[in-house]
C-alpha cells in the first residue's frame, strides 16, 4: 500500500541538502590539502560539522571514506578543477545521493508515526557503501577502528566525545536556508582562494 498524505518536492533539496552542498565544499578543500594526514582530515571535518551543521552520519562516513583512501571511494566530481563552477557542480550532484540517504533516515528512525516501511534502493555502488557501513553494527565507530591506527583512532573518538560533551547546537536562525547559503559562499570562497 502506498504511503499516504506523504509528500516530496524533489526539485528542493531542503535542509539536508543545503547542509550537505556546503559539507562537500569542505571536503574538496581538505581533499585537495596535501599537507594534512588523514586523521587530521577527518578531525578538521569533523570539527567544520560540529561547528556549523547538524551531525549528519552518511556525510562523515564518506568524509572517512575519502580521506583514508579506500578503494573505489571517489572524490565530488571535479574535485581537482580549477573552474570552481565544475566543483560546485560536483558537490551539488554528490550532495543529492547523501541528502536521499539523510532524508530516508529521518523517515526510517521516525517508524512508529508511520504505518508504512520506508525502503532505499540504489545502483550507485560508493552509496551503498556509505549505507552499509553507516548502518551496520558499531557504524562510524567501527569504520573509525577499521580504518585508522589505534592511536589515531582514540584520539579522534577522544576528540569526538568531547566535542559532543560540550557541543551547543548551531542556530540556523528564522531561515536555515539563507544560513546555509551563507555557509555555501563562505565554502566557496574559500575554494576560489
Amino acid at each position: 500500500k502506498p504511503a499516504q498524505n506523504i509528500t516530496a518536492e524533489y526539485a528542493d533539496g531542503g535542509d539536508h541538502y543545503d547542509m550537505a552542498v556546503a559539507s562537500l565544499l569542505h571536503v574538496v578543500q581538505l581533499y585537495r590539502n596535501k599537507v594534512m594526514t588523514p586523521k587530521e582530515k577527518i578531525q578538521d571535518f569533523f570539527q567544520w560539522t560540529y561547528d556549523h551543521l547538524l551531525v549528519g552520519e552518511y556525510l562523515l562516513v564518506y568524509a572517512t571514506l575519502l580521506f583514508t583512501g579506500e578503494d573505489g571511494v571517489k572524490a565530488p566530481k571535479h574535485a581537482n578543477s580549477d573552474d570552481l563552477g565544475k566543483i560546485v557542480a560536483g558537490c551539488e550532484n554528490q550532495a543529492w545521493d547523501i541528502a536521499y540517504l539523510t532524508n530516508w533516515s529521518t523517515l526510517y528512525s521516525d517508524t512508529e508515526n508511520y504505518a508504512e516501511e520506508f525502503l532505499f534502493a540504489t545502483n550507485d555502488v560508493l552509496l551503498k557503501r556509505i549505507f552499509i557501513y553507516k548502518n551496520r553494527p558499531y557504524g562510524l565507530n567501527g569504520l573509525l577502528f577499521e580504518l585508522l591506527s589505534k592511536k589515531e583512532y582514540k584520539e579522534i573518538t577522544d576528540y569526538i566525545e568531547e566535542k559532543m560533551r560540550n557541543r551547543i547546537k548551531p542556530n540556523f536562525g528564522d531561515d536555515s536556508h539563507a544560513y546555509f547559503q551563507r555557509l555555501i559562499d563562505e565554502e566557496k570562497q574559500k575554494l576560489s582562494s
